[in-house]
């Protein structure tokens, strides 16, 4: 689902309208903005996102780790508490 499109949530939302879908972050894929900011980091016109989103779609895209700060955290992503060592959650489970 891509979220800014004609159908998106947002758009949906500012006409007043709700969505009919559902869709879970794990089924949320990047969108070509989420692409197009990993090709300007690839060529060395961006050098760091700061992003409030927690749905991980930077991260999918191929934005490396190193240039990528998510204020609010990631849905899919744990901190260890001792060492900051971050851990992706694998996707391959249903976490219904």
């Amino acid at each position: 689902m891509i979220y800014f499109d004609y159908l998106g949530v947002w758009t949906l939302e500012k006409r007043g309208e709700k969505p009919t879908f559902n869709t879970g972050f794990d089924q949320a894929v990047p969108t070509y903005t989420h692409y197009g900011l990993c090709t300007l980091a690839e060529h060395d016109y961006l050098h760091f996102v700061i992003s409030q989103n927690i749905d991980g779609l930077h991260h999918r895209s191929g934005l490396p780790l190193e240039k990528l700060a998510e204020l609010h955290g990631n849905v899919f992503s744990e901190e260890c508490e001792l060492c900051r060592t971050q851990v992706s959650i694998d996707l391959c489970c249903n976490f219904e």
